[in-house]
């Protein structure tokens, strides 16, 4: 207890900068897991063509998850869920421009 008492200061800091490292580690994964799920989107969009929503959603689940396996240890399922909404949306934005982009499946 004596040792907590005298390094409190530098304790503190450690942990404090443990924090850091892990939260500046968490952004760059999810900065590359958004890169990777939109060349994922667009391939699944190729390979399944509208109207399958649940199976294009699955196929990025399993290749994200093989490709970036340490990645549930960051990101949530939900988490993942919303950065594939966000891939599908800069899609249809590329796509469609503007004004397109929420317009449903894209006609592949």
């Amino acid at each position: 207890m004596e040792f907590i008492k005298s390094h409190i200061v530098e304790i503190l800091l450690s942990a404090a900068a443990v924090v850091c490292a892990f939260i500046l580690i968490k952004r760059g994964y999810k900065q590359r897991a958004k890169d990777i799920l939109l060349s994922l989107v667009a391939a699944a969009e190729r390979k399944w063509g509208a109207g399958t929503g649940e199976i294009k959603f699955s196929s990025v689940i399993g290749a994200i998850y093989e490709k970036l396996p340490f990645v549930k240890l960051f990101l949530s399922e939900k988490t993942l869920s919303t950065l594939i909404e966000d891939a599908v949306d800069a899609l249809k934005k590329y796509l469609y421009g503007e004004s397109n982009e929420k317009n449903g499946d894209l006609p592949y």
